[in-house]
């Protein structure tokens, strides 16, 4: 037996059920009827015609209903449309307003207002932007209409990429280890790197901040934090920072790596292969070269450099 405060839900082929939306308004498309349902009770509601003093509920002006957003009218279109409501108690469950410190997001389609519950939800301009490929949309999680919505950051995911992805990602990172998975990301195509270069790699998207560096021995990856690197160092193939990073390549000399390089000219340098050396391989003698780039700095494929040694072409040692 239907309950005589559910919502009752009728498609285009007049086929008819109970609904499970069970908070907001609802809309009579036959006529001007406005529904208003409150944890599964649901009532018809007399409508107002102006919006002063009924902030937040439908109103009907000239025959034509509106949602108030505040004192401002909002038609109920194809489109369905996003807005923010802050300033209130989560807990009183829309579209019961009371005031507080949450944050809820309510949708306006062409026939309810309802309040979203949603783990991500990309918005720019009251729209849903699908892709979340844009770096001036905001990004929310919304999981519970009891609970305030909150601001996820707005950058990248490698696991769930977008047009932002652009770059070296470390990402499932160790925090006792520092070790974590390499990604490779141009254009929001991303691929894990099982078998990286020997080197480092610098973090070019400034809304990743859990990564500043990343240094590759061959098979593992670590996380290299600006806040971590010593002010200097007698290690010919560590990294240090002293107001600029730098690469120190012999004992008494150091290059300034991750520079904007044009992407059709090999640029290398050397560094003596010692212990504890990144780059460093029994078979590479004495040095081993390197190749520079804007966001790597890794040792150098053997058969590129000496193709480009001996065509005496492009090459810049530092």
């Amino acid at each position: 037996m239907v309950n005589l405060e559910s919502l009752i839900y009728c498609n285009s082929e007049s086929k008819c059920e109970v609904s499970d939306k069970n908070n907001g308004y609802f809309i009579n498309s036959f006529n001007y009827e406005v529904i208003k349902c409150h944890q599964s009770k649901c009532t018809l509601i007399n409508t107002n015609s102006y919006c002063s003093s009924y902030s937040n509920e439908v109103i009907l002006n000239n025959n034509v209903l509106y949602y108030c957003n505040g004192n401002n009218i909002i038609s109920f279109s194809d489109d369905t449309m996003y807005y923010i409501l802050d300033d209130i108690n989560a807990n009183s469950i829309y579209p019961v307003i009371e005031s507080g410190t949450d944050t809820i997001i309510i949708m306006i389609d062409k026939y309810s207002v309802t309040q979203l519950i949603k783990k991500k939800i990309c918005l720019k301009s009251n729209l849903e932007i699908p892709l979340c490929n844009s770096s001036d949309i905001t990004i929310y999680s919304c999981t519970s209409a009891s609970k305030s919505c909150i601001i996820l950051e707005n950058t990248c995911d490698p696991l769930d990429p977008t047009e932002l992805c652009n770059g070296y990602y470390l990402i499932n990172v160790n925090e006792e280890t520092n070790e974590g998975d390499l990604y490779k990301c141009l254009s929001g195509e991303c691929t894990i790197q099982n078998n990286p270069t020997k080197g480092y790699y610098k973090v070019t998207d400034s809304t990743f901040k859990s990564v500043d560096y990343i240094s590759c021995d061959g098979n593992k990856c670590k996380r290299i934090m600006i806040t971590e690197l010593e002010t200097s160092s007698s290690i010919p193939g560590t990294l240090f920072y002293d107001d600029n990073i730098y690469l120190h390549t012999d004992s008494d000399y150091s290059i300034i790596p991750f520079q904007n390089f044009r992407d059709d000219i090999y640029y290398f340098s050397f560094v003596k292969n010692v212990d504890n050396n990144i780059f460093g391989t029994k078979e590479n003698g004495d040095y081993v070269m390197i190749r520079v780039t804007e966001d790597s700095c890794v040792l150098a494929d053997s058969s590129i450099s000496k193709n480009y040694i001996k065509k005496n072409q492009y090459i810049k040692n530092f």
